[in-house]
């Protein structure tokens, strides 16, 4: 979670309606607008199953035409300046930081009007105006989109192939990879390795990022204050509970199934030590996902040059079978009072009337304008098993 102080934790379930999201610009470290942004409304969203997990929209208001960029360095413009995001909880006057992000498009909608200064009326009644000359006014808004710092990773492609510099630790070479970029915190768990000195990066830098992430068991997501966190991919301790009652702050519930995420059976190629292909496959035999039944077949595919046997390329194809049944997993929409402090990775809990369902944010989102904060929006990735029994005691129970 995001650092949050257990007064404001605990103001969470209080009066949220003057809660407001504060914007500061800044350029090259220094703050370019005095005092918050005029934010007439704005959606911050993550999900991290994208390489850019936090996007930001706003509509600023700009009557005055002083926000409207005309170049790229302007308070509002794409050429490097950043925005603070943070939600001030008013019920404790506190701020919690959601992080930093790079502006990637602006787009003034601007309406410009003479005006002229009416000085009276002579004798018929015409009105008399100044000599001066005409003065414009402006009023509009300026459409504003910013990503967390990991665009600036993905922008940032290999200009051309880079071999591997720090052979003995991935680690040191993810931060090799994003210097000048972004910086790298690591949590606790996870675990330093190496990095073949065959491996070759070429064409997207993000991509190199993610696949080191990926071998150290890990993931990644962008912190309030604007670091590249690190942290293992399983699973840890729920950090929130999300609960219904007078002290809660459940909103509402739902659910929802792909079929396309049942996959029943899994095609691994691998290679001979003479080159020829070697195919394994496994199959679901049981149950309602059989691939003889009505759910028909759904395959996955693997493949690794490591498997050069057939009963490599067998072995590998049930282990990757058993593991996605295992792994079955849906994603719950969870609509409930906002909380800032929780972030994509975090682990939450769903109490239901016949028990808790728990698993980790996949998807999160905050939004608001001038007359405070709406309800936040979650996708929690919970195991299919949890799920069909909880569906098994709320069907029992006539819920």
């Amino acid at each position: 979670m995001r650092d949050i102080t257990p007064e404001a934790l605990a103001a969470l379930t209080g009066d949220r309606s003057r809660d407001r999201l504060l914007v500061t610009p800044w350029l090259d470290g220094a703050i370019t607008w005095p005092g918050p942004l005029p934010v007439a409304s704005w959606s911050i969203d993550w999900n991290r199953s994208r390489q850019i997990q936090g996007q930001v929209s706003l509509t600023v208001a700009d009557e005055d035409g002083r926000l409207a960029p005309w170049m790229v360095d302007d308070v509002l413009g794409v050429g490097g300046p950043r925005l603070t995001c943070s939600l001030l909880i008013a019920g404790v006057g506190e701020e919690v930081m959601l992080g930093r992000y790079r502006i990637t498009d602006a787009a003034p909608a601007q309406s410009w009007r003479s005006q002229r200064t009416v000085r009276g009326f002579d004798d018929q009644g015409l009105p008399v105006v100044t000599t001066e000359p005409p003065r414009w006014t402006s009023g509009g808004t300026v459409a504003v989109k910013a990503d967390d710092e990991t665009w600036g990773v993905q922008a940032a492609d290999f200009l051309a192939p880079e071999v591997v510099v720090h052979q003995g630790s991935i680690l040191a070479e993810i931060e090799r990879l994003t210097d000048g970029i972004v910086t790298v915190s690591v949590a606790d768990g996870v675990t330093d390795g190496t990095v073949p000195a065959s491996v070759a990066y070429e064409g997207g830098r993000i991509d190199a990022l993610g696949t080191l992430v990926r071998a150290l068991g890990a993931q990644y997501r962008m912190t309030g204050d604007g670091q590249l966190h690190i942290f293992p991919a399983t699973p840890g301790e729920p950090v929130w509970v999300i609960a219904p009652g007078e002290d809660g702050v459940l909103i509402d519930f739902a659910r929802s199934y792909s079929a396309a995420d049942f996959v029943n059976t899994v095609v691994v190629e691998g290679k001979s030590p003479d080159n020829k292909p070697l195919i394994g496959v496994a199959r679901e035999m049981f149950g309602p996902l059989r691939t003889t039944g009505p759910h028909g077949l759904v395959p996955a595919r693997r493949q690794s040059d490591i498997l050069d046997t057939q009963a490599k390329v067998n072995q590998a194809a049930g282990t990757y079978l058993a593991s996605a049944i295992r792994d079955r997993a849906i994603v719950l929409p969870v609509t409930c009072l906002p909380n800032p402090a929780l972030e994509v990775g975090d682990v939450a809990t769903l109490s239901t009337p016949v028990g808790d369902l728990t698993g980790p944010v996949e998807t999160m989102r905050l939004s608001g304008g001038a007359a405070g904060v709406n309800a936040m929006e979650l996708g929690i990735t919970v195991s299919f098993e949890q799920v069909q029994v909880i569906g098994s005691r709320l069907r029992a129970a006539g819920q």
